[in-house]
């Protein structure tokens, strides 16, 4: 897990951003989602159903664990 993680389909949810390369986000980990096989997941509440800070996160999981991970887990959607 993440947290301060940019969510791609929800800008409600506020990032870390430490410079240009350096924010987080899926392309700062692309290569390394790659490289292990991972799944993603994000938040599964809309951001403008939280309360709070509003900080977004990530959890990333190997695919051959995904689907009892999502079974499970239902505060995280998969990101696909």
């Amino acid at each position: 897990m993440i947290d301060d993680f940019c969510v791609p389909d929800d800008s409600g949810y506020e990032f870390d951003d430490y410079g240009e390369g350096k924010i987080l986000n899926l392309s700062y980990l692309s290569r390394v989602i790659e490289a292990h096989n991972l799944s993603v997941y994000f938040p599964a509440k809309p951001s403008n159903f939280e309360t709070g800070a509003k900080r977004g996160c990530v959890v990333l999981i190997s695919k051959s664990l995904s689907a009892r991970f999502k079974k499970s887990v239902t505060s995280l959607r998969e990101y696909v």
